[in-house]
């Protein structure tokens, strides 16, 4: 029964020490994120990026200036865009830009 126990405190603290959350300069995340800001966001600075690690799986979360905030699969997809100011258009898939803009004229 004890060496189950140790086993058990061991697999635990195994798995809790495996999610890691690392501060990057901008300058350190991959290149096709840069760029997808770059072009999406030119008129907008990161202000800060953190990169997740947990097991084999990454993940890149960054904060731009005006309050926009970004995340990024481990593939360097784009997986969550928010924002407090309207979205730039290129980041909307056009059947959902033109919904809108048939539907609700009046929120564009």
């Amino acid at each position: 029964m004890k060496s189950i126990s140790i086993l058990v405190i061991l697999l635990l603290t195994l798995l809790t020490s495996c999610h890691k959350e690392e501060t990057i300069a901008a300058s350190k995340l991959p290149s096709e994120i840069r760029h997808y800001v770059s072009v999406h966001f030119p008129e907008n600075k990161i202000i800060h990026c953190v990169v997740e690690k947990e097991f084999f799986q990454k993940s890149y979360d960054l904060i731009l200036d005006e309050g926009f905030k970004l995340e990024f699969d481990g593939k360097n997809n784009v997986t969550d865009i928010d924002g407090h100011t309207k979205l730039p258009d290129s980041v909307i898939p056009e059947k959902i830009r033109a919904y809108v803009t048939a539907n609700y004229p009046d929120t564009i």
